[in-house]
């Protein structure tokens, strides 16, 4: 195989690796500043990006090249997040399907390699029927077969014909659901690090909602029912991105890698969007940690909200905390004592790190709840199916200019009032 071909075939595997979006997830390199100890114990990082960008020069040699590399990627996730993590289960499906690609390409190559290229010069009785049981099997796609004997494939089924035999018939639409072994080991694996309902596993997995509905009903799994929420009585929500964030501290105790010792969890979420724009992890529950993390917000990012919600811990009041706010023109808005369900965006989002087994996927579960998985409440409100992040850069964007001093929340109170 020559450097051109092996380019194109590395571009197609990784194309199509990089097509499910969960596996974005390991596209990018980790934030250091968010994940300080994922360099000191990974020695060789490598990120799907690194992969990327290797085939576009054409660095690899050979698949096995190629294959070392995803593999470097995979031993590094098992490091850093151990072997029970999520993370680990996730990133050994790229390995496992990269595998299933190659394979299928190898099998493809041998089972046509010691026939002509040139199909109109095949005249072995034998060799005609290999093809025809290749085209029926349909293991390969009638497209890649009709494609390697250089013809189309109207031509291919014609040739089929004057070699008299009937084209076989091929099964077109749904195929019939098939639900194996590795399937419910996939899934039973996903639950045992995390606890996801039938909507987000089908995001996650890419399989139909019917199919996950099939696999957990032989599962069998325990279904915990939510306790009832408070719910305040004037709900609202921002009508442009970067109106309203919500922030708040969580605490983070009783797991992986958090046995020991209690850390605090940070995170801020648009209030429209819904989506996550910073998080980090911290010792102290202060505020020079909420400072610290407003300002890396705003410097990694590049973005900002006009008002801040937040409750009245000593860790959003202090003077360090409302002077970086007023250093940058963000109004802070605090809540009623006593009443967290003012703050619900940021409390309710809680529920995604709790789900987890272990605290060593919050990168990974935070990078799901951003990319893959559809709102709800976005669906609810717009009418369309979208993650945060699609809302986050698709909806309108406050303008400081245009909008300073109006007020761009919608109150789900008044509007029934409205309606009634």
């Amino acid at each position: 195989m020559n450097d051109n071909d092996l380019y194109l075939l590395l571009n197609k595997f990784f194309t199509e690796i990089i097509s499910k979006s969960s596996y974005k997830a390991f596209y990018l390199p980790v934030n250091p500043v968010q994940e300080p100890t994922y360099y000191i114990k990974i020695q060789k990082p490598i990120f799907l990006v690194n992969i990327e960008n290797k085939i576009k020069d054409k660095y690899y040699k050979s698949i096995i090249e190629f294959k070392d590399d995803i593999n470097l990627l995979v031993n590094n996730t098992k490091i850093a997040y151990s072997e029970d993590s999520l993370s680990y289960k996730i990133v050994q499906t790229i390995q496992s399907d990269m595998e299933k690609k190659v394979q299928k390409k190898i099998t493809f190559e041998e089972k046509l390699r010691t026939l002509h290229p040139n199909i109109e010069f095949i005249i072995n009785l034998n060799e005609r029927k290999q093809i025809l049981e290749l085209i029926q099997s349909q293991t390969i796609p009638l497209k890649t077969i009709a494609k390697h004997f250089g013809v189309g494939e109207p031509k291919l089924k014609n040739i089929i014909k004057e070699w008299g035999f009937d084209f076989p018939y091929l099964k077109k639409g749904q195929k019939e659901l098939v639900i194996t072994d590795e399937d419910i080991n996939k899934i039973s694996e996903i639950l045992s690090s995390v606890q996801l309902g039938q909507k987000r596993l089908s995001q996650l997995t890419l399989n139909s909602e019917y199919k996950i509905r099939k696999i957990m009903k032989i599962l069998n799994p325990i279904i915990i029912q939510n306790e009832n929420e408070n719910v305040h009585d004037n709900e609202f929500h921002a009508t442009k991105v970067n109106y309203c964030w919500h922030t708040d501290l969580h605490y983070l105790k009783n797991k992986e890698p958090y046995n020991e010792n209690t850390h605090y969890l940070i995170a801020y979420i648009d209030d429209c969007s819904r989506y996550i724009v910073y998080w980090e992890i911290g010792i102290f529950k202060d505020q020079d940690f909420t400072a610290q993390t407003l300002e890396n917000c705003i410097k990694f990012t590049g973005q900002k909200p006009y008002i801040l919600v937040t409750d009245n811990g000593k860790e959003f009041t202090g003077k360090t905390f409302t002077d970086s706010l007023d250093h940058h023109n963000i109004i802070q808005k605090c809540i009623k004592p006593r009443t967290p369900e003012e703050n619900g965006k940021i409390e309710r989002w809680w529920r995604n790190i709790e789900c987890l087994k272990s605290y060593f996927d919050i990168p990974l579960i935070i990078k799901l709840y951003n990319d893959v998985f559809v709102h709800s409440s976005l669906k609810k409100e717009y009418k369309v199916r979208m993650t945060p992040y699609q809302a986050f850069i698709n909806l309108p964007k406050f303008d400081a200019e245009i909008d300073k001093g109006k007020d761009l929340f919608y109150y789900k109170k008044e509007k029934k009032e409205q309606n009634t």
